[in-house]
């Protein structure tokens, strides 16, 4: 299974190593491949991705405040910043 995409110069893509498998496509040869490897802790991810999502929310409803936003469990939060279909 390969999966290509187009990711414009410049772009960072970030992964669960745990979930990545480590085959890569080979890179023409006038084009020249930078990877650049961190790692964060997983509870730092999450805290800046719940964040985020509180952020979106007070967006979309400015009558919701981080105190109140801060209290609402992650799944709730989740599906309040789904988008409407």
């Amino acid at each position: 299974f390969i999966k290509h995409f187009h990711w414009p110069e410049g772009s960072a893509v970030v992964t669960n190593n745990y979930r990545t498998l480590h085959g890569r496509a080979s890179v023409p040869p006038e084009m020249a491949r930078t990877m650049a490897f961190g790692y964060l802790n997983k509870i730092l991810v999450e805290n800046r991705y719940r964040l985020l999502k509180q952020n979106q929310a007070e967006k979309a409803n400015p009558s919701m405040d981080n105190r109140w936003l801060t209290r609402v469990p992650n799944q709730v939060l989740q599906r309040m910043t789904l988008p409407s279909e």
